[in-house]
């Protein structure tokens, strides 16, 4: 799809917004929100295809930890795919008619190269910031489950501190020493 094409198609969405009453939306924000979209769908699908499950995921196959991992990489995946896929399919038909063609013009060994390239420099690209992703999510779980320990030994440390002190008040009370033991073991 040209540039020319692209910015057609979102003209059209922004009159068809502005028809239906959401007059404050541009094309460029328009353009951003769907570019937007398409990263999220390809980290997800490309998180899918390295893990071995696109195939199961798209025949449900997959557990709801699956399916968890997958709307938050995009919250709309199942929503986008079926026309990220269609025109994928188109974008790949495209360029495997290009690539034909430069192949028959110059050396297919070299453009196969050049593709096979660009594809394992995506997919690492994916992972990476999908490892990134996950290293926060378990450094995030590290620092909650450090700040849960810290308030239990508040929590402790506070139970035994009223404790000594509602000792300390009954003794001075005149409290029977054995009484407040029974009531208040020291330990």
């Amino acid at each position: 799809m040209s540039a020319g094409s692209a910015t057609v198609g979102q003209q059209d969405v922004v009159s068809l917004l502005k028809e239906n009453g959401i007059g404050q939306r541009s094309v460029s924000s328009v353009w951003s929100k769907i570019y937007r979209i398409e990263r999220q769908w390809e980290n997800a699908n490309a998180w899918l295809k390295n893990s071995g499950l696109l195939d199961a995921y798209q025949a449900g196959e997959v557990d709801d930890e699956i399916r968890a991992s997958v709307n938050k990489l995009c919250p709309r995946f199942n929503w986008v795919s079926p026309v990220f896929r269609n025109a994928r399919m188109g974008t790949d038909e495209a360029a495997a008619t290009d690539e034909h063609e430069a192949a028959d013009d110059s050396d297919s060994e070299h453009g196969s190269q050049l593709v096979t390239q660009k594809a394992a420099m995506t997919t690492k690209e994916s992972a990476k910031k999908f490892d990134i992703e996950d290293e926060g999510h378990q450094h995030r779980q590290k620092l909650f489950q450090c700040e849960y320990e810290a308030k239990r030994a508040q929590a402790d440390v506070e139970i035994v501190c009223a404790r000594v002190l509602g000792r300390q008040r009954l003794l001075n009370a005149g409290v029977d020493p054995k009484v407040v033991d029974d009531v208040l073991p020291s330990a």
